[in-house]
């Protein structure tokens, strides 16, 4: 079986290069048209089943990328609580002490008000196993419209890639096989979306 990992499109905060974890932005106009113009594409593959983020430029990228199908939501594939850098570019922080260790330790630190990088890990591999469960039995792709942040953590898990080496871009993500092991889920053979 192979699932797709979709990041959502394109938000205003991401544009400006904001970290955008909790706020729930939505879609900005051009994320919604490069989205279409990906579906107009063919690039999304059709899909079995499908499982979201509760937030809302993850259901409006599903509604674009897989019309039709309903939306399992699952709240543990919010992305990550970024606390006090929330809202905020990497202009704005440059300077700030915290942020440059944080950066430093390649995001291990707790950030303050913020979801430490583990637990957020934890948070989305213990959402992918519930998900998991509820595979239809006869499925060839099941479908998952996400956050950025919540695939790099996935990766992380179950293919047990560094967690920076797989940053998609927004509409974009991967396509891998999965199976459950006797070592737990695993996932291989990725390829770009």
């Amino acid at each position: 079986m192979e699932i797709v990992l979709v990041r959502h499109g394109a938000t205003k905060m991401n544009e400006e290069r904001r970290f955008v974890g909790i706020t729930d932005d939505p879609l900005s106009e051009s994320g919604r048209d490069l989205l279409s113009g990906y579906a107009n594409d063919g690039i999304y593959p059709k899909i079995d089943k499908l499982f979201v983020s509760p937030m809302t430029r993850c259901r409006q990228t599903a509604e674009i990328v897989f019309s039709g199908y309903e939306h399992n939501v699952v709240d543990k594939f919010k992305e990550m609580d970024f606390g006090i850098f929330e809202g905020k570019c990497g202009d704005e922080l440059e300077k700030d002490d915290f942020f440059i260790k944080w950066m430093e330790s390649e995001g291990k630190l707790p950030i303050p008000g913020g979801e430490l990088r583990d637990d957020f890990i934890d948070r989305c591999a213990n959402g992918f196993e519930e998900a998991f469960e509820d595979f239809p039995e006869d499925a060839d792709v099941v479908g998952f419209v996400v956050h950025g942040g919540t695939i790099m953590a996935l990766l992380h898990r179950f293919l047990g890639t560094p967690f920076y080496n797989y940053i998609p871009k927004n509409g974009r993500g991967y396509i891998c096989k999965v199976e459950n092991t006797e070592d737990g889920i695993r996932f291989s053979d990725l390829r770009e979306l």
